[in-house]
């Protein structure tokens, strides 16, 4: 279940990105515009894991849960009934903050719940669910827009009334902590980066900011890019390009955890570049097959 609520958070997360288009003819909204809806979930999200993101370890993962998944299913309402960019741009922030609350608390309960002779199943199953996760949301949402002019009165009320049957079921899954006191100084904004593994995570700082910036990107700007610059008319192409992402995504995921981290930041880091110039190319030449064959290879390690 838990596995599922990761799949599900992170569909949403993705499914705005092929409507962006349609929002933009719909309201008269700029490229800019868009990127700015794009970015404020980021808000959101920063601001939850820096203050309730250890919400569970007080409280339990159940309760931190079920809350998240409410706040997410009031995201997708407001999704659903937006008539405007102030309408957007709510919901993008309340869409952050879902998921930067419910992050810890299903990454946790993964690796609580993983049998005990395999440790890993937790963090691979929550890599592994969120790149499946946004490339599901994506795609479906692509093809939505390939069949409807108005996929959003589909969409999201599916996704608010999954959330909820979600909250649901979460209500009735056991504890795997118990809750203990806490006060106001449990949300005070921590950043730190324990002494034992710094000498492997410094060293990898510039590739996740690189991938993830150029992820980012990739999800506020494909469906206008891949209309407007690349001049393919398929609704769904957009949305099945951001797919191809996070589908060679989940791939890299599963091949790297089976080899030393070094490798695959290694590995990850030159794919990684690769695929950043191939976007670039195919931009500039104006061709999907490179575009699309960048956006897998910059990821097929990640």
């Amino acid at each position: 279940m838990l596995a599922c609520a990761t799949v599900v958070m992170m569909a949403t997360a993705s499914a705005p990105s092929p409507i962006y288009p349609l929002y933009r003819e719909r309201w008269g909204l700029s490229v800019t515009m868009l990127t700015v809806i794009f970015a404020v979930y980021v808000v959101g999200l920063l601001g939850a894991l820096l203050t309730v993101g250890s919400l569970s370890d007080q409280l339990g993962r159940r309760p931190v849960l079920v809350a998240a998944l409410l706040v997410a299913a009031a995201s997708t309402a407001v999704f659903w009934t937006a008539d405007g960019v102030v309408s957007l741009l709510i919901a993008r922030v309340v869409q952050g903050i879902a998921t930067g609350t419910a992050t810890g608390a299903l990454a946790a309960g993964l690796v609580e719940l993983s049998p005990k002779r395999r440790p890993q199943l937790g963090p691979t199953t929550t890599a592994v669910g969120t790149s499946i996760g946004m490339a599901t949301g994506a795609g479906v949402v692509g093809l939505l827009v390939q069949s409807t002019s108005r996929p959003d009165a589909y969409v999201f009320p599916v996704l608010t009334l999954t959330f909820v049957v979600l909250a649901a079921v979460v209500l009735t899954i056991p504890g795997t902590l118990v809750s203990r006191a806490m006060g106001l100084a449990s949300l005070r904004p921590s950043v730190r980066v324990p002494r034992e593994v710094r000498p492997e995570f410094f060293p990898s700082v510039p590739a996740l900011v690189a991938g993830w910036s150029v992820t980012g990107l990739f999800l506020a700007l494909t469906p206008s890019l891949v209309s407007n610059v690349l001049h393919v008319r398929s609704g769904a192409a957009g949305g099945l390009s951001i797919a191809a992402l996070f589908l060679a995504n989940s791939v890299g995921g599963l091949w790297s955890v089976r080899h030393t981290a070094r490798l695959a930041t290694l590995l990850g880091a030159v794919l990684l570049t690769l695929g950043a110039s191939g976007l670039a190319v195919a931009i500039a030449v104006a061709s999907p097959a490179i575009y699309v064959g960048g956006s897998s290879r910059g990821w097929a390690s990640a």
